[in-house]
């Protein structure tokens, strides 16, 4: 199997392009670490996380500091510039990451190189900064409502960072949020409604899967053989059984109105 490659980008200027200059930040690429999925192994009380990026970076002439003015990326050192992770093996490249930046940090140090940290949030993360006030409305599958959600927060629907929304099984009799409150909030009450799953995509966009999702191809087969066999193309070190007893519940009280 080929060794994999990465390239880190930052769109600095903002127009949704990655090819400018100093936009391709891999050759100061020190060491990368990323992460999404559920918080809990469950699909029964497993939530998703916003994904996180977090890089360390070469920082020999004060390029990342933002109050270098003789720095090439002097003023666009700013939160929310969109930050993408690719990887390539082979001739395949897949997208890994794709968010926002939410800060630079230079680490000088005397006597040793000196760096920055650069840290991404993912596309939860980023709506999760948004509220939203939505006034009633009947009759409403949970799929147009988590899209009335985003539109209030002003998530994109372009191509390039948009959505990807199942229509719901379920109809909202009478649904509004019942004030201002965060966009994340409101789209955890339509979760647990259907009960359906808000996620965010490798490439950035919002996805919400209805109740039914996992009953469909491709879920339905298995995507993957982990193996703690030395040849095996996707090893394990070791396998560590969780408490089960989380997901046992003798006592269930529901509110009705």
């Amino acid at each position: 199997m080929p060794n994999a490659t990465y390239d880190l980008m930052v769109d600095w200027n903002n127009d949704q392009v990655y090819g400018d200059a100093n936009e391709d930040i891999t050759a100061d690429l020190i060491d990368i670490r990323w992460s999404y999925g559920r918080d809990y192994a469950s699909m029964l009380t497993g939530r998703s996380t916003a994904g996180l990026l977090t890089a360390l970076l070469l920082n020999q002439t004060g390029k990342y500091n933002s109050f270098n003015a003789g720095s090439p990326i002097s003023g666009s050192i700013l939160p929310h510039r969109r930050v993408r992770l690719r990887m390539t093996v082979g001739a395949n490249t897949t997208v890994e990451f794709l968010g926002f930046l939410d800060s630079i940090r230079p680490q000088p140090a005397i006597g040793r190189i000196p760096t920055a940290r650069l840290q991404a949030i993912g596309s939860l993360g980023a709506i999760e900064q948004r509220k939203v006030n939505v006034t009633m409305s009947t009759g409403v599958l949970t799929g147009a409502a988590i899209n009335t959600v985003l539109d209030e927060a002003g998530w994109a629907t372009s191509t390039s960072l948009a959505r990807d929304i199942d229509a719901g099984q379920l109809t909202l009799t009478r649904w509004w949020t019942g004030g201002k409150i965060q966009a994340i909030t409101a789209l955890r009450q339509i979760e647990e409604t259907e009960p359906g799953f808000i996620r965010e995509r490798k490439d950035g966009r919002i996805r919400y899967e209805d109740r039914f999702t996992r009953m469909k191809s491709p879920h339905t087969v298995s995507q993957a053989t982990f193996s703690d066999a030395v040849a095996a193309n996707l090893r394990y070190t070791h396998v560590q059984q969780q408490d089960p007893l989380k997901e046992i519940y003798n006592i269930i009280r529901a509110t009705v109105k």
